[in-house]
C-alpha cells in the first residue's frame, strides 16, 4: 500500500460475526477509446464546359494506424460549407462543385470519428473561369411608347416602368 495515492485507495470495514473484515476498495476504470490523429489531403481539377467550371474535389483522409477514416468530410471556403460527403470504405470521398467564375480558396476539413481525430487540408487555390458569353438569353417584347424597345449592350443597365 506504500505509494498508493489517497484518493484512489479505500478500506471498507464489514463487521460480521465477531470478526472484522477488511476489503480493498480500488476505483473502477474503463477503457476508453485512444483518439488517433489523421491527415486530409485535397486535391481540384477543373474543366469549363459551356462557361460553366466545375471543379471535381478528391478528398483522402488516412489515420495514423493506418485504419481508413469513416464519417463525413466538408468543403469550405473561408467559412462558408459548399458541400459535405461521406468518406468511402477507403476514407476517400469525391464532391463535384460548380463554382462562379473568379478565385476561390477551398479546404477539407475531417470532423472525425469514433477514433479518429479531425483534421483539414492545406488550402488550395482554384481560378475558374469567367464566362464572355452569358449562360441566358432575353427577349423584350415592345410596348408604348414608341422609343422602346431598350436595347442594352455589356455592361449597360436600362430602366422600365
Amino acid at each position: 500500500m506504500r505509494g498508493m495515492n489517497r484518493r484512489s485507495l479505500r478500506l471498507k470495514l464489514v463487521a460480521g460475526l465477531g470478526m472484522t473484515l477488511a476489503m480493498l476498495a480500488l476505483p473502477v476504470t474503463t477503457a476508453s477509446a485512444q483518439s488517433v490523429s489523421t491527415e486530409t489531403s485535397m486535391s481540384v481539377t477543373t474543366n469549363d464546359p459551356g462557361g460553366q467550371t466545375k471543379s471535381t474535389v478528391l478528398v483522402n483522409v488516412t489515420g495514423a494506424d493506418g485504419v481508413p477514416a469513416a464519417g463525413a468530410v466538408s468543403i469550405m471556403e473561408g467559412g462558408r460549407q459548399l458541400s459535405q460527403v461521406a468518406l468511402n470504405p477507403s476514407g476517400q470521398a469525391t464532391s463535384v462543385l460548380t463554382l462562379p467564375g473568379g478565385e476561390h480558396t477551398l479546404r477539407a476539413v475531417y470532423s472525425g470519428d469514433a477514433s479518429h481525430l479531425g483534421s483539414a487540408s492545406l488550402s488550395t487555390l482554384v481560378q475558374t473561369q469567367t464566362a464572355t458569353t452569358p449562360s441566358f438569353q432575353l427577349t423584350l417584347v415592345p410596348v408604348a411608347p414608341a422609343a422602346l424597345p431598350l436595347v442594352l449592350t455589356a455592361g449597360d443597365a436600362g430602366r422600365l416602368t
